[in-house]
């Protein structure tokens, strides 16, 4: 089995929205989580987007109105030192 995303490096304009779906019949349960951060109402920071775990078969989406470079991962594929197992980079333009 894999631990990637595919593709795990993709360029998009400002203003698309990117769905990652969990077709991974090895793995039941799939996250995806920005590395970058904002900072929410309450003043502290909070990730630019969190999904919940999404089971096989489902999806999550999320919107890029910025452009940037955007790195994501799957923390459900970390390990004990935090090293991370499953990530991928979204460009916007």
């Amino acid at each position: 089995f894999h631990l990637n995303f595919i593709p795990n490096v993709t360029t998009v304009e400002k203003g698309t929205t990117v769905t990652w779906f969990n077709e991974d019949k090895f793995k039941p349960w799939h996250s995806v989580y920005s590395i970058q951060t904002k900072t929410l109402e309450e003043g502290k920071l909070g990730r630019l987007f969190n999904s919940d775990k999404f089971p096989e078969g489902e999806s999550f989406s999320y919107t890029f109105n910025t452009p940037g470079n955007y790195s994501y991962f799957d923390p459900l594929f970390t390990d004990e030192q935090e090293d991370i197992f499953m990530s991928g980079l979204i460009s916007v333009i």
